[in-house]
């Protein structure tokens, strides 16, 4: 099976990529083809692309080749990205995004595996009320989480950037208490999950792990 993975920032994404093929575990007929919407663009070119003060509450948050973390306006990285899917349509099996964010509907010929619409079909699956929500940016805290409400969720949320080093222990703490925790950003890894389950004693979930878990499914 040959699947199209498409970043918002510049692929490959080595920080990622591995960790959704060691939990697929069985890849012996399985192809990835990488892209990056950002793929190219440096210097003057990803400064058109940046969020802005004035965009910053429609923003994406990813990462460059250095591994050096990059908000995009969303508005003007659709285009960049629409690009990306139409340069795999039909020469994929499957296309699936290494975001977990709300994207529009795209005209594929490719079946299309949407990140937001697994892990929220996921999520509503838990007969809880409580969520835990970490997301990259505090930019974010206003948009994300009524998202989440909307599914019926009381939600308790923290902005942890997972491109800047920090530690996450404290943002962790905040979200005791909460009955289900959830990564909301491919750039969470399974080391972060396993640190944040440890410190709140709760059942924690990662976009990554979810998505590599439906794509095991159809191979």
């Amino acid at each position: 099976m040959k699947i199209g993975m498409i970043t918002i920032g510049q692929s490959p994404r080595d920080d990622v990529v591995p960790e959704i093929i060691r939990t697929i575990r069985d890849t012996s007929d399985l192809e990835i083809i990488q892209k990056g919407a950002l793929d190219g663009l440096k210097g003057k070119q990803l400064d058109k692309i940046r969020a802005k003060e004035e965009t910053k509450k429609k923003v994406f948050v990813t990462r460059l080749n250095d591994g050096s973390e990059i908000k995009v306006d969303k508005k003007k990285l659709m285009p960049k990205f629409e690009e990306k899917i139409n340069e795999l349509d039909k020469k994929v099996d499957l296309i699936t995004y290494l975001c977990a964010g709300k994207f529009p509907e795209f005209k594929t010929e490719t079946p299309i595996l949407d990140p937001n619409k697994l892990v929220k079909g996921y999520l509503q699956s838990f007969e809880i009320d409580s969520l835990g929500l970490m997301i990259p940016s505090p930019d974010q805290l206003s948009v994300i989480p009524p998202q989440y409400e909307a599914l019926g969720f009381e939600v308790e949320a923290v902005s942890y950037s997972p491109y800047e080093g920090i530690d996450i222990a404290e943002k962790a703490k905040a979200m005791k208490g909460c009955e289900l925790i959830f990564l909301d950003c491919f750039g969470y890894t399974i080391e972060m999950k396993e640190k944040v389950r440890e410190i709140t004693d709760t059942p924690t979930v990662l976009t990554r792990t979810i998505l590599a878990r439906g794509l095991a499914e159809l191979i």
